[in-house]
């Protein structure tokens, strides 16, 4: 089920870089063409356990074009990780200007606010 691989790989996120095993998988997940959802938990995840801002530039970057349940699921995924996420600071500025992103701006506002405290 979708579910399952989605709390897999926020799990294994939150492991950190203990993790490091699940990194080919969790690379795999990043292409799945049919689940956008896991490509957005697989990239936090990746991130989590082995660093490279990249990884969140890329699940801002979908966005724009995702469905409002991946924006929302993505945005709630971005504000956990609180401080962390300062290396996209200006990204997360940048598409909280989008109109299409409306339903997860007050997310986006509540990371941007942790970020400037920082």
């Amino acid at each position: 089920s979708h579910n399952v691989r989605w709390w897999s790989a926020e799990a294994l996120g939150r492991l950190g870089p203990v993790a490091r095993d699940a990194v080919p998988v969790l690379e795999k997940a990043t292409g799945d063409k049919d689940d956008e959802l896991m490509r957005i938990y697989a990239r936090i995840a990746l991130f989590q356990i082995v660093g490279g801002k990249q990884r969140l530039v890329e699940v801002v970057d979908m966005f724009p074009s995702s469905s409002d349940l991946a924006r929302r699921r993505g945005a709630g995924l971005l504000k956990s990780l609180g401080s962390k996420a300062a290396p996209i600071a200006p990204q997360i500025t940048e598409i909280m200007e989008m109109e299409k992103i409306k339903s997860i701006r007050k997310d986006l506002e509540s990371l941007s606010q942790v970020l400037a405290t920082d």
